[in-house]
């Protein structure tokens, strides 16, 4: 423990299965090599857009009581996380408003991040897959995604959590992503001496 009553993490420097951060193993992947895991974060926005598909169903309600019901839809608040049952567990991070410019801030990715970590200690969450926190839609580079990352698992301490991976669109991205995590592991591993 530290003097302030915290976990005092440690880094470790990984090998073929990523990168170390106290206990947490650090890797990435593409979306076609994931890694089997006991729960998934997905990003969405604050009017649920994202997760609407394309797709069309007849409904069989009147198109009056539809109508109402959008009328009395409100938004969720940036930084909320739903979790939805199952195996694996998902947890649906609200870290993009499309009404707000810009459409997603670091205070908004920080709150769900600490409210996925909250998660994941309380229901003893041990792997977690997620993208890189805002870096898909608002545009965040992904050092600057990752180094949110490390503050909040630096900040709140011991998670639970044995192993996080970034899922990442492209090999290219996950090559970026892979060596951006050995350097900032590296300059994490610094700024803890």
């Amino acid at each position: 423990m530290s003097g302030n009553g915290k976990p005092t993490l440690r880094l470790v420097r990984g090998g073929k299965d990523g990168h170390r951060f106290g206990r947490v193993s650090l890797s990435v992947f593409s979306l076609h090599d994931v890694p089997a895991c006991d729960a998934i974060v997905v990003e969405e926005d604050s009017w649920q857009i994202l997760a609407a598909g394309p797709e069309f169903t007849l409904c069989r309600e009147h198109p009056v009581r539809i109508m109402t019901e959008l009328l009395d839809t409100k938004p969720l608040p940036a930084g909320t996380v739903i979790p939805r049952e199952g195996n694996p567990l998902i947890m649906v991070a609200v870290v993009y408003d499309f009404d707000s410019v810009p459409c997603c801030r670091p205070r908004w990715v920080t709150t769900a991040l600490r409210e996925v970590f909250r998660i994941c200690r309380l229901r003893k969450i041990q792997s977690l897959l997620m993208p890189l926190p805002g870096s898909r839609y608002g545009r965040f580079p992904a050092r600057k995604s990752l180094r949110l990352v490390f503050r909040i698992l630096r900040h709140d301490g011991d998670c639970g959590l044995r192993r996080v991976s970034f899922v990442c669109t492209t090999e290219e991205e996950k090559e970026t992503v892979d060596q951006l995590l050995a350097s900032e592991t590296e300059f994490w591993s610094r700024s803890r001496k």
